[in-house]
């Protein structure tokens, strides 16, 4: 079953978390590793794209790598535009939604491929299991400092724009 519940994502879009919540749901076996590019993207059946607002995932994405917000901008447009250029084959989960709702996440898996959960949803005991991997570093923190300051700054860079429109365009 994990070969065919595969996620993509831009990085800090929430994959990990939802690679615990699939598993969590869905089956037993190893989390499914996070595949960050367009490459991996496009040679995968029917992935299931994460979506998370640019502002957050982007600015998370550059205060961890200390990269040229230009650049994580361009890396935004070259995924998501391969996303919509193939999203005919592709699951996308709005990040906002799969956090929170199971019921949001399990109907859409039911509805791309047909399969029904073998658990409910349950928030805490995926967050644990998360913390038991040592995959914290992917939950919320309390110092947004360092982020806030990165989205100010992106909200000014002209080609943020794009990745704004794009978004909005890809949201179901």
């Amino acid at each position: 079953m994990n070969e065919q519940l595969v996620t993509c994502a831009y990085p800090r879009s929430g994959q990990t978390f939802l690679n615990y919540s699939l598993k969590y749901l869905y089956y037993e076996n190893d989390v499914n590793f996070n595949n960050h590019t367009v490459k991996s993207l496009l040679r995968l059946e029917k992935p299931i794209v994460s979506l998370r607002n640019p502002l957050d995932c982007i600015a998370s994405w550059s205060k961890i790598t200390n990269e040229n917000l230009i650049e994580n901008i361009n890396f935004y447009l070259r995924f998501h535009n391969a996303v919509l250029e193939n999203k005919d084959k592709i699951v996308i989960l709005e990040f906002d939604k799969f956090t929170v709702d199971g019921n949001y996440l399990t109907n859409k898996i039911k509805q791309a491929f047909d399969i029904n959960p073998i658990k409910n949803w349950d928030l805490d005991a995926i967050k644990n299991s998360m913390l038991e991997h040592a995959r914290y570093e992917h939950l919320p923190v309390d110092n947004y400092d360092n982020i806030n300051r990165l989205k100010q700054e992106l909200q000014g860079v002209p080609e943020f724009q794009q990745c704004l429109d794009l978004y909005d365009t890809l949201r179901v």
